[in-house]
């Protein structure tokens, strides 16, 4: 098979059964270890304070959306339909923006969670190389699937050891 980074990841894990890797901190072989334990403690601090959007960004927002709202009542008085197409798609996109970046009674969302993303990142490839493994050794690629556990910290614990040559 070709390599990638689903691969090494699979590799770092059988190589170390029964323990749990920090895959996230792990598989940037060009990272030295001050590198590393930066990521680590990065990726483990959670979400960030700092809202999507700031005061100043959503006012910027509602004021632009109160303009393209006098825009489409001028329009449609004008039956300039081209125009007051061209006003509700603008309203559309920055309410949809909006809607991204404010929770719940308006709150301001905070950034995403980084430690989460990389998380979702290991997971995707190491299921992404399984099924392409599972094209070429169906049963290694069930194997794997049963005994391999993802997260923020990764194990493969196999109920019988297993000896592997990588």
């Amino acid at each position: 098979m070709a390599d990638a980074k689903g691969l090494r990841d699979i590799a770092t894990l059988i190589a170390r059964p029964g323990r749990v890797a920090d895959i996230i901190a792990s598989t940037d072989p060009a990272a030295g270890d001050d590198d590393r334990q930066a990521r680590t403690q990065l990726l483990r601090g959670g979400a960030s304070s700092e809202p999507v959007l700031d005061d100043r960004a959503r006012a910027r927002y509602r004021a632009r959306l109160l303009e393209l709202r006098d825009d489409l009542e001028e329009a449609e008085g004008n039956a300039d339909i081209g125009r007051a197409d061209t006003a509700r798609i603008e309203m559309d996109m920055i309410a949809g923006e909006l809607a991204s970046a404010l929770g719940i009674g308006g709150r301001a969302r905070p950034q995403s969670d980084a430690g989460e993303r990389a998380r979702k990142a290991v997971t995707q490839r190491i299921r992404n190389s399984l099924k392409h493994l599972a094209d070429v050794h169906p049963e290694l690629a069930h194997h794997l699937e049963r005994w391999l556990r993802t997260g923020r910290f990764c194990s493969y614990s196999p109920e019988q050891p297993t000896e592997w040559s990588l």
